[in-house]
């Protein structure tokens, strides 16, 4: 009976230990996940465990090499600048270059804020305490101080809460307004000036969706399945360089799948197919 228990636990604990060595992370967790008692449920949890650990492992490495890739860009255009006015005498041609080196510098300040936001987002929402939410009043809150704030400088917000006006979650509420937050700031760069974004909530069975809709050139074919990747962006070549980092959309996934959510883009199409702007749409699950 004494090796019947210990054998096994053995057997766990020194594949443990070997994941712990192997850097490579091909070791397995000794199976005994399948017998029926208290040692294959300890085989699974470490099992799973295991799997998560390495997936965060490769998520963070990948993320690293993300970041690095983003901030060598610049770098290297501030580098070669600095290289070529050390050597010109024109006077115009080093304002020029000057020029360039600014907004570099604008595009790596912006970077190394959102990847700060990012980065401090993921701490708070694995450590955080999910609380009910009324999204009726938090969105009617917003509304109001939006279009406070934005005056006669931008696009107007307008929320239509459909029946019914109750709209409950679970999830952290400051979190839940930078969702909508971001969506809005990017519907209203894309907007015309002075247009009105617009936002619905519906409850739909046990789902709580949000659409948010821009009236802008909406988004290539190409991008839709890429739009929420890490620092992509699809934007006009004219607007001005450094003022957005692509990771908005990113941040908005993040958030909204830990709160047990999923979102996604589509087009706003007229009859004759000829798009007329962006929507995103945001499912929680409804509390009632």
């Amino acid at each position: 009976l004494s090796r019947s228990i210990t054998r096994p636990i053995l057997r766990l604990a020194s594949a443990a230990e070997k994941i712990r060595s192997d850097r490579n992370g091909q070791q397995e967790i000794s199976d005994v996940s399948e017998r029926n008692d208290e040692l294959g449920e300890l085989s699974k949890a470490l099992t799973q465990m295991t799997d998560d650990l390495l997936q965060r492992l490769d998520a963070i490495e990948k993320f690293a090499a993300d970041v690095a890739h983003e901030i060598k860009n610049p770098l290297t255009s501030i580098k070669s600048a600095i290289e070529t006015a050390i050597k010109i005498d024109d006077a115009n041609q080093r304002k020029d270059l000057m020029k360039i080196v600014m907004e570099d510098v604008n595009r790596l300040d912006r970077l190394i804020t959102d990847i700060s936001e990012l980065s401090r987002v993921d701490a708070e929402l694995s450590k955080a305490n999910f609380l009910e939410v009324d999204l009726s009043q938090t969105l009617k809150a917003f509304e109001q101080l939006y279009n406070q704030t934005v005056g006669d400088k931008g696009s107007k917000l307008l929320i239509t809460l459909h029946k019914p006006h109750s709209f409950l979650v679970m999830g952290i509420e400051d979190r839940l307004v930078q969702v909508l937050r971001n969506l809005v700031e990017n519907a209203q760069s894309f907007s015309p000036p002075h247009d009105t974004i617009r936002v619905d909530v519906h409850k739909i069975e046990n789902k709580i969706q949000i659409i948010v809709e821009d009236r802008g050139p909406g988004i290539s074919s190409e991008s839709l399945d890429r739009i929420f990747q890490r620092f992509y962006q699809d934007r006009q070549k004219k607007e001005e360089f450094g003022n957005h980092s692509g990771l908005g959309l990113n941040i908005c996934e993040q958030i909204v799948e830990l709160h047990n959510g999923r979102i996604w883009a589509e087009n706003i199409t007229k009859k004759n197919n000829q798009i007329s702007g962006a929507r995103f749409i945001i499912e929680f699950p409804s509390l009632e």
